[in-house]
């Protein structure tokens, strides 16, 4: 007699459900095509990173053990204690480890309508209710934000610079915010774009540290410093704060490669002044090319960061279809509630001029 089978099906948490899988843009069809979607640095890492790189190849059969160097690193670049520092996978894995240490599913997470994707994640990976507010002129509105704190509110990201639109909010309007938020709830800076701004009314996060034991600072080196394959970021704040995420971390979880990296990046500050040098020259020429056409309902938001929001007269898939056929790789902000707007790494002048020219032949495809 055949046994009847009972088959249990294994069911995944509830709240997983609205979580759509992050999926990368496109790299380009062409082998010349260039990548101006993912806000890179495309003039690369420093050579000195490179050199470190080949001689930390010999040791990746030991278990990373360079935390503390890069720690000690860090937090002499930035000017605090080491205990006011953390080093993680990428600036997506401290913020992930924010939201394990401090949110159960009864709380609040609050951001911008338009911002970085992965506060949102963060928020429903536990289950936690994600709360947006509206923005002003492409930018925070930190004063609205402030009015949609309650009690269950436990986290509020800000993105600044901010992804997808280039803009900032300044030091005055962040301590106003500041003095407004209950201390219950952590706020994090997120300053991944920081190196490319070059206004004196960019706030200056480390040193409010002092002042507001919740404040939380995340950067990344996947930017300025080109390192966005090694993925490695770090964050600043209250060694309280710090020795929470050291508890739900993975043991390990920066491998060595990234860690070696990150140190030589360090010790080769003329790399990024140039590179940042770069950047803002090739910014304003493209804004300065943009502006010709104005009058054929093409806009741009003021950025700060090493990329330009771009609207147009016309949808962003259409935008990155046509671009993407002759080589250039842009992104569609549709998933950002921008349907008609796209999103350009700044890269270096060659990269520029082929972008110019790909966008004069869109727009006289019109």
């Amino acid at each position: 007699m055949v046994q009847s089978q009972i088959i249990l099906v294994m069911k995944f948490k509830k709240h997983l459900e609205s979580i759509v899988p992050y999926s990368p843009g496109k790299s380009g069809g062409r082998s010349d095509a260039i990548k101006l979607s993912s806000n890179e640095n495309l003039a690369g890492c420093s050579p000195q990173v490179q050199a470190a790189l080949q001689t930390a190849v010999a040791h990746i059969a030991y278990y990373p053990n360079q935390t503390h160097a890069l720690v000690a690193a860090i937090a002499k670049h930035v000017g605090v204690s080491e205990d006011h520092v953390m080093v993680g996978n990428g600036s997506d894995e401290l913020i992930t480890l924010l939201a394990m240490g401090y949110l159960e599913p009864q709380h609040t997470v609050l951001s911008a309508e338009q911002t970085f994707s992965q506060y949102q994640f963060a928020a429903q990976l536990i289950g936690a209710r994600y709360a947006v507010s509206s923005m002003v002129g492409d930018s925070y509105d930190l004063d609205a934000m402030a009015d949609q704190i309650t009690d269950s509110t436990r986290l509020v990201f800000i993105a600044n610079p901010n992804n997808p639109t280039g803009t900032m909010v300044t030091e005055s309007a962040v301590i106003r915010f500041l003095n407004r938020v209950p201390s219950s709830c952590l706020v994090v800076l997120d300053e991944a774009y920081y190196e490319y701004v070059e206004r004196s009314d960019y706030p200056n996060g480390v040193a409010m540290l002092s002042q507001f034991s919740n404040l939380v600072i995340t950067r990344t080196f996947s930017k300025a410093y080109g390192l966005a394959g090694l993925r490695l970021g770090y964050a600043i704040a209250s060694p309280d704060i710090i020795r929470v995420l050291n508890v739900v971390k993975q043991p390990f979880h920066v491998n060595a490669l990234a860690m070696r990296a990150g140190l030589a990046a360090l010790g080769d500050p003329a790399f990024i002044r140039e590179s940042v040098a770069t950047v803002s020259e090739q910014r304003q020429r493209t804004m300065a090319f943009l502006d010709g056409f104005k009058n054929r309902g093409v806009s741009y938001t003021d950025s700060v960061a090493n990329f330009v929001l771009i609207d147009l007269p016309m949808t962003g898939q259409a935008a990155f279809d046509y671009l993407y056929q002759r080589g250039i790789v842009v992104r569609d902000l549709a998933s950002f509630g921008r349907p008609q707007a796209i999103r350009v790494t700044v890269g270096l002048p060659k990269h520029m001029d082929r972008f110019f020219s790909a966008f004069l032949e869109l727009m006289r495809s019109i």
